[in-house]
This record gives C-alpha cells, structure tokens and sequence, in this order.
C-alpha cells in the first residue's frame, strides 16, 4: 500500500507541477482561472457566464445540454475522496504533498 501511495501522489505532484510551470507560459490576458467547483456547484451560472465571456462564445444547445445534464453538483466529487480514502498514510502523504506544492506556487 506504501508504494502505490506514494507513487500515485508522485505521479498527481508531477501532473499539477507541469501544469503549474506550462500556465507561466501563457501572457496573463490569455488566460482565466476558475474553480470547478465553482462551475459544477457554487456558482454555476455566474462561472458558465465567465466562461464564455472570456472564450467570446455565445451559448450554444450542445454545451448547455452538457452543462444542465453532465456538469452538475451531483456528478461533482468535489473533496469526497478525502474521504473515501481513510490511509493514515494517505494523508501524511498528502499534506506532504500539498506543502511542497504550496511552496512552489509563492516562488
């Protein structure tokens, strides 16, 4: 169990720092952060609105389909499998995890 927590953990710090060190890349004007579960739960017809401000697209039946059907609260998992998965391990890990990447976001 060690090592398929460790290397999972490996694997998503890898994934969020290439992420991370690619959006530096990318001028500021040409990019938009937004929470998921913004757009899934807490704010989503603000968020959806934002969305397509900033990709300057109309609505169109297609995505508000997907939006309305797909993208709901109920299909979000925002933070349940913090819980699901109960590894004192596991969370040692984690929080390991979550203070590097924390570090590497205020250099």
């Amino acid at each position: 169990m060690r090592y398929f927590v460790a290397s999972k953990l490996t694997w998503i710090e890898k994934r969020l720092m290439d992420g991370h060190n690619a959006l530096k890349e990318v001028p500021l004007k040409q990019k938009i952060t937004i929470a998921l579960e913004d757009l899934a739960i807490n704010k989503r017809e603000d968020t959806y609105e934002k969305l397509m401000t900033f990709l300057s697209i109309t609505d169109s039946p297609e995505m508000r389909k997907f939006f309305e059907e797909e993208l709901t609260p109920a299909n979000a998992t925002s933070g349940r499998w913090k819980q699901e998965i109960s590894s004192p391990e596991f969370a040692a890990a984690y929080e390991a995890l979550e203070q590097r990447l924390n570090s590497a976001l205020t250099d």
